[in-house]
C-alpha cells in the first residue's frame, strides 16, 4: 500500500503572511501512476474545504496541485490527481492571520505518534465572538465537516486518510477529529 502526503496550498490577498500550507497523509490500495485511491482521497479534502469555505475571505484560496508525493517506503514516487480549488465565501475581513481555528487529529494508536493538527486561517472576522474564542456556530461547521471527512475516509476502503509518523514509518488511520473552542497559533521556530 502506498503513502503519500497531498499538500494543499493556502493562499490569501490582502493579509500578511501568505502563502501557507496544510498537509494530509493517505495511503491507497492502488500503485498505478494516476492511482485512483489518492484521487478519491483528495476528493474527500476538497469537499472538507468547500464544507468549511463561508469562514474564509473571498481572496483566500485552497488549492492542490494534482500530485501526491511518497513518503516514507514510497519516497521518490509522485501519483497523479485531479487538482482543485476552493475558494473563501465571506466578506473580505481579515482575523490577524494568528488567529486560527484548530483541528486535532487522532488515530487508534501511537500516543503522540498517533496525533495530528491543522491549522486552518487566515479566517474572516465574522468568526469570532466578542470574548475573543471562535463564533460557536462557525467552530461546529468546521467539526461537522471534520466528521464528515472522517466517515468518508473510513467507509472509503481502498485506503485512507490519517497521521504519518517519520520517525516510526508508520501510517495509522484517522479515527477522530476535535476543533477546539479557541484560536491556536501555529508559531515558527524562529519566534
Amino acid at each position: 500500500m502506498p503513502t503519500g502526503r497531498i499538500v494543499v496550498d493556502v493562499s490569501w490577498g490582502t493579509a500578511s503572511g501568505s502563502p501557507g500550507v496544510n498537509v494530509f497523509h493517505a495511503r491507497g490500495d492502488s500503485t498505478v501512476d494516476i492511482n485512483p485511491d489518492f484521487n478519491v482521497l483528495s476528493e474527500m479534502l476538497e469537499t472538507f474545504y468547500a464544507d468549511i469555505n463561508q469562514q474564509f475571505p473571498s481572496t483566500l484560496t485552497f488549492s492542490q496541485n494534482g500530485e501526491v508525493t511518497g513518503v516514507g517506503d514510497d519516497t521518490g514516487s509522485v501519483w497523479s490527481t485531479d487538482p482543485w480549488t476552493v475558494t473563501g465565501v465571506a466578506p473580505d475581513n481579515y482575523l490577524p492571520p494568528a488567529n486560527c481555528m484548530l483541528v486535532n487529529w487522532r488515530a487508534a494508536t501511537g500516543g503522540r505518534s498517533g496525533r495530528g493538527k491543522t491549522f486552518l486561517g487566515p479566517l474572516n472576522d465574522n468568526v469570532s465572538e466578542a470574548n475573543g474564542t471562535p463564533e460557536e456556530s462557525s467552530r461546529v461547521d468546521v467539526q461537522n465537516a471534520v466528521d464528515a471527512l472522517i466517515a468518508s475516509s473510513t467507509g472509503f476502503g481502498n485506503g485512507a486518510l490519517g497521521i504519518y509518523s517519520r520517525t516510526q514509518d508508520i501510517f495509522r488511520d484517522f479515527v477522530s477529529g476535535n476543533v477546539p473552542n479557541d484560536f491556536a497559533v501555529l508559531r515558527s521556530r524562529r519566534d
